[in-house]
């Protein structure tokens, strides 16, 4: 009876040590990257869902290969990415890059992109149900 209690808590502590990770990206495979991705963002405020989604892919293009970059992402919370991202845009607009020179600070191009987004969702009539109580569409 003890041993099946003893293997009942290790289960549930090995169930619970996995629920844990859902604040992280599981790069293992490309499949897995993309599902934690995808549900990581999906209650992020708007502009962090922009800054963080800005993060992922200027890392993602800037990459030699693809385990390269999962090996960067993987075990990465949020507020890691984007700090990530930053670095990236420090990075490429010391070497010139165009996309990125083109703005003075990251937050600049931030805010930039998450007015074009609103734009973009205003033209087309859509707004997602969740950011209608942040501030972003309310100015």
């Amino acid at each position: 009876m003890n041993k099946n209690l003893n293997l009942l808590l290790l289960i549930f502590a090995v169930l619970l040590s996995a629920c844990g990770q859902s604040d992280k990206i599981n790069a293992r495979s490309d499949r897995s990257m993309y599902r934690s991705v995808t549900g990581m963002q999906r209650n992020l405020p708007a502009e962090e869902k922009v800054e963080f989604q800005v993060s992922f892919w200027s890392l993602k293009q800037f990459a030699e290969n693809e385990a390269e970059f999962r090996d960067q992402v993987h075990r990465k919370t949020v507020p890691e990415i984007i700090e990530l991202g930053k670095q990236n845009f420090v990075e490429q607009s010391a070497k010139g890059n165009a996309k990125f020179i083109m703005y003075a600070t990251w937050e600049e191009m931030i805010v930039e992109l998450v007015e074009e987004r609103k734009r973009t969702e205003l033209r087309q009539g859509r707004r997602d149900s969740r950011d209608e109580g942040n501030k972003i569409h309310k100015m």
